[in-house]
């Protein structure tokens, strides 16, 4: 390292090296503590030691740094994987995003729907008088509670249209 360099590093008083976060943290701290209205009486001394404070600052600023080295893991490479098949791999994993999102939207129309029908049936056949707000809550909530349930069957290979799925159990429920 460059004489001038280390006594730069001396001035701040940080040894050489350090990260530019502690440079600059010290350079702060000096720039506080030599400033001229800090110091009573000849501000002369100040003055000098601030500049040479900037100058030290300034040398260690200019002089180009090696990147610090990272205690992160490396992300596993894929050596054995060529450039088709890492593109193919992420073709996939969108393919499959983007099913999720669609089942969760079709579950998501099904179920409303379904709370909706609830609802209705609710208000016309229930021998106590429901209002229909109250209806349409309650079958919502319900909805609300099954439509985890019916992404998940959607989710793990299950056709949510065969019978005995989740959605055409509740449309049966709600045609009693």
């Amino acid at each position: 390292m460059n004489v001038e360099l280390e006594q730069a590093f001396d001035t701040l008083g940080v040894p050489p090296g350090t990260p530019a976060d502690d440079v600059q943290n010290a350079y702060r701290r000096l720039i506080r503590a030599h400033h001229p209205d800090q110091v009573e009486g000849d501000t002369t001394a100040a003055n000098q030691r601030l500049a040479e404070i900037n100058a030290a600052k300034d040398l260690i600023d200019k002089t180009p740094r090696p990147a610090p080295v990272s205690t992160r893991r490396d992300p596993p490479t894929h050596s054995a994987e060529s450039a088709d098949a890492i593109r193919a791999r992420r073709e996939a994993n969108a393919r499959a995003f983007r099913k999720s999102m669609e089942a969760r939207a079709q579950c998501d129309y099904e179920s409303r729907d379904v709370a909706r029908h609830a609802a209705e049936h609710v208000t016309r056949h229930s021998p106590r008088p429901v209002s229909r707000e109250s209806a349409t809550y309650e079958a919502e909530e319900e909805a609300r509670r099954n439509r985890q349930a019916a992404f998940e069957a959607v989710m793990s290979g299950k056709n949510p249209h065969k019978r005995g799925s989740l959605l055409n159990r509740l449309r049966t429920l709600s045609t009693r």
